[in-house]
């Protein structure tokens, strides 16, 4: 391969001088039967596919039409090929294991942030084509998950790991002939000594000590959990997944398996494995890390680090190898572990419902999506609705209003510290890594987010196991109820910001982000939109943020939501103890009575130009983002100076439907967002036509409105790379282009281009569980005009608008905003030039 030698993609001077008999005779010499595969799944008719494919592709010649590019016998090369590109059914030939002549080698640049080392050996290609096969694979996949199992339990017991990553593949490249063991650690640079140190311990005590029963448990659990659900679940499985699974099976040569055999298969391997046989093959998978440095040994360390890094000052070949050799030496076994069979056992349950006597307050059932709404006694509203698209499946999304609202100046970023430690700061009197290997084993992922208008805490559950429900309920009550708030959890956070922060001045896209964002808010409200910096968050407490959370998590701020395979009459019995016991029921939301001061957000009413932003590179790069302060997903646009608009329900300054096309009510809250977001895809093809395609200004460029969802405005931006010497042109005409497409409208072909396929994915998206979880967010919620006439017939309502609808909300949500733009230019390069001068409004 010529990677080593070259820019992967191309040099612009050199694609500029290619021609069309260039481009004609590198397609005759690769794109040719011999060489291709034709890969087809779906809903068809195999018969009537493949005498389909006879009649299109039958009379193609089989060889190459360049004659120059018959495959040498010897090699399988073409003759004269120069980037040495296999042809299909070549054996890339290596000379495995063989001893190196170098086996350390650096690469330092000025846009890498962080150091990193990857001890890599390739080892002969062994398909799975087997049973024998699959029972190696099985080994080499628990050996790995267990490494994963005491890195993830290292990273939780520190407040500021050494290390960024600790990890090992193992990975076979049928188009490099070859599987690839390598064994990775990464860490910031001043902590490039003891990272090492740590994950080289970790390797030598995995191969020396091998693994535990416990572990093996654990492991053989995670997997049946796994792909008992891939075969619960194969008939919903859409096409390009299995697109993926048949292509990379074929490619690899490997035996294609259907899901419920490989599920069979698998348990009944998993019964004959022993705690003997998976740590004798992890001694065999973690040798090469082990021999790196011993003669013979054919193990190469590649290194990458910062270039002139002031706390790597120290580093060369002598002092890496010392690391190695010290991290090497007297492995130690293993810390024995266990797993609860369960977080919130149902005797301490039956405790806590004898004690707080949970009711259902009301109960109603929309008949025509099936939704049941609930009010607890606890003031908790849930909102459900059953799912069998995907079998065996349900997603549970916790819901408090508040999120960075809450924040003031003075302690800015204090609810995204609080989320962070919350989530990773264990519950229950558990530790965050027994919790996370407790998720993992039965099939529950989880994570919360801290948004600029909500706490969120999502829980995606894919088990056949029985009690399943019961386990992640428990689980979401433990962190709703009893979370740890572990003060590690928090200053990981820290060196996370710190971390980011650093790397920022290295980006040239979020450097112009930052000044984007800054400028288009007012200088009030600016600082909300910023990153976090290491100063902001340093002085934080563990009793701040808890307090900042736990104002949020009351039971009359909060909407629980479900959606998947559920038994309802299971589901109805169970909510009561787990969610109507949570808190008292007394607190009130943090927001009540102040939602107009906390839900604000002022946008600034100048636009504004910035090209002074410069980040040193060695190639040349310029970015640019462009946008305007818009209307909320209800149609609202408040506190900008000299701008106000409403198109909220009720408003008569919009025409719409009057009924949906079976005669049922249109839902008019939400008319200005459907609008708009047909409108997304229409600006972003225009633009991409406009600017890219017919006047190759830009490398790329895209266009999305982002409006709140309580918060009364929302923004639109557009994002592009323009050629470094276009930038005035490129940014004057997306100008025109947005001005001419908000005045004028746009063309019957482009809006049936951008609706028909809208509609198709939402009817599409309505067979998933993600998409009626996000649609039943704010469902009859004291802050949200959000109703069930939202979640109606959704694909039918996009179906209703008509494009002088669509045009005249663009025109009046877009429009007035169009002369207030922000426009914010960044360059990277080998050096600071003079930036271009501002282009005529």
């Amino acid at each position: 391969t010529r990677l080593p030698e070259r820019f992967p993609i191309g040099l612009e001077d050199q694609v500029k001088t290619f021609s069309a008999e260039d481009l004609r005779a590198f397609y005759d010499r690769h794109y040719h039967p011999s060489n291709m595969c034709l890969y087809v799944v779906g809903d068809v008719n195999t018969d009537v596919v493949i005498e389909y494919i006879n009649e299109v592709f039958g009379a193609e010649p089989m060889q190459p039409k360049d004659k120059a590019a018959t495959p040498d016998t010897r090699t399988g090369y073409p003759t004269d090929e120069p980037s040495r590109w296999p042809i299909r059914g070549t054996v890339v030939e290596h000379a495995l294991n063989a001893p190196r002549d170098e086996h350390f080698k650096v690469v330092e640049h000025e846009q890498i942030n962080d150091f990193s080392v990857n001890f890599c050996q390739k080892e002969s290609m062994q398909p799975t084509q087997t049973v024998r096969d699959l029972r190696q694979s099985l080994i080499d996949t628990i050996v790995g998950m267990v490494l994963n199992f005491r890195v993830h339990a290292l990273r939780m017991s520190s407040n500021d790991p050494p290390f960024q990553g600790i990890s090992w593949s193992y990975s076979s490249s049928a188009r490099e002939c070859c599987t690839m063991n390598s064994f990775s650690v990464s860490a910031q640079p001043k902590n490039w000594r003891e990272a090492l140190r740590i994950g080289l311990k970790e390797a030598s005590s995995i191969a020396t000590y091998g693994i535990m029963e416990s572990e093996l448990k654990q492991a053989v659990t995670t997997i049946e959990t796994h792909y008992a659900q891939q075969a619960r679940q194969k008939e919903a499985q859409d096409s390009s997944t299995w697109m993926r699974r048949v292509m990379d099976a074929v490619q690899a040569g490997e035996q294609f398996m259907d899901p419920e055999n490989e599920f069979e298969t698998l348990k009944i391997l998993n019964k004959g494995l022993t705690v003997e046989e998976v740590s004798e093959r992890s001694k065999e998978l973690f040798k090469p890390v082990l021999r790196f440095g011993a003669e013979g040994a054919g193990t190469t360390a590649f290194v990458t680090k910062p270039i002139n890094e002031e706390k790597m000052q120290d580093f060369d070949q002598a002092s890496f190898m010392e690391v190695v050799k010290e991290g090497l030496s007297s492995p130690t076994p293993p810390d024995a572990f266990d797993l609860p069979e369960e977080l919130l056992s149902s005797q301490e349950l039956e405790k806590i419902v004898e004690d707080r006597k949970p009711q259902v307050e009301s109960r109603v059932k929309d008949p025509e999506t099936d939704v049941v709404t609930m009010k607890l006694s606890n003031g908790v509203r849930v909102c459900y609705r059953k799912n069998t698209a995907r079998p065996k499946e349900f997603r549970i999304r916790v819901l408090c209003a508040g999120g960075r609202c809450l924040e003031v100046p003075e302690n800015q970023g204090i609810a995204i510290a609080g989320s962070a430690t919350w989530i990773n700061g264990g519950c229950g009197g558990f530790r965050p890594d027994v919790i996370s290997r407790f998720g993992s084993m039965h099939g529950i992922t989880y994570d919360a987010s801290m948004g600029s208008e909500y706490l969120t805490l999502d829980l995606l559950v894919k088990s056949t196991a029985q009690g399943t429900l019961k386990r992640a309920l428990g689980l979401a009550w433990l962190l709703l109820e009893r979370p740890d708030f572990d003060s590690k959890a928090l200053e990981r956070f820290k060196v996370r910001v710190e971390r980011a922060h650093k790397s920022l001045d290295k980006s040239v896209n979020r450097r112009t982000s930052k000044e984007f964002f800054t400028n288009l808010a007012h200088p009030d409200d600016a600082w909300r939109l910023q990153e976090l910096a290491p100063e902001m968050v340093q002085d934080f407490t563990v009793e701040e943020v808890r307090k900042l959370v736990e104002s949020q998590v009351v039971p009359s701020n909060m909407q629980i939501v479900i959606s998947g395979d559920i038994d309802p009459a299971q589901l109805e019995e169970v909510i009561p103890n787990y969610f109507g016991t949570l808190g008292s029921g007394a607190a009130s939301p943090p927001w009540l009575g102040r939602d107009e001061e906390i839900f604000r957000f002022k946008f600034s009413g100048h636009g504004s130009y910035t090209d002074g932003i410069h980040v040193q590179d060695d190639v040349e790069r310029l970015y640019v983002m462009m946008g305007f302060p818009s209307i909320s997903r209800w149609g609202m646009l408040k506190n900008t100076e000299g701008l106000e608009l409403d198109f909220s329900a009720g408003t008569k300054d919009l025409e719409m439907p009057s009924t949906l096309p079976d005669g049922s009510e249109y839902c008019q809250a939400m008319h200005a967002s459907r609008c708009l977001s047909i409108a997304n895809d229409i600006i972003t093809n225009r633009l991409f036509e406009e600017i890219r395609e017919k006047r190759g200004l830009v490398y790329g460029i895209s266009f999305a409105w982002r409006p709140y969802r309580i918060l009364p405005g929302g923004y639109a931006t557009i994002a592009f790379m323009p050629k470094p010497d276009q930038v005035d042109e490129s940014i004057n005409e997306v100008k025109v282009a947005l001005k001419k497409l908000v005045e004028e409208g746009f063309t019957e072909e482009e809006f049936d281009g951008a609706k028909g396929p809208m509609v198709r994915k939402v009817k599409e998206n309505d067979k998933t569980n993600g998409f009626w979880v996000q649609i039943l967010e704010d469902i009859e919620s004291d802050i949200s005009p959000k109703d069930m006439l939202c979640v109606r017939k959704v694909a039918d309502h996009y179906e209703a608008v008509t494009k002088e609808q669509a045009e005249e909300v663009v025109r009046k949500a877009f429009g007035p905003c169009l002369d207030k733009l922000t426009v914010a230019v960044g360059k990277s390069g080998p050096k600071e030039a003079e930036g271009p001068e501002e282009p005529e409004a």
